[in-house]
């Protein structure tokens, strides 16, 4: 059960720094239309 929550807690905070990344790709985006 340990070992379940920590993969999820990992699976977590790598889906946040994606979201992150992609919210920067766009802002870079809209910066340069």
């Amino acid at each position: 059960m340990n070992r379940y929550i920590e993969i999820s807690s990992e699976l977590a905070i790598s889906v946040v720094e994606k979201l992150r990344f992609t919210e920067e790709l766009f802002e870079n985006m809209i910066n340069e239309l």
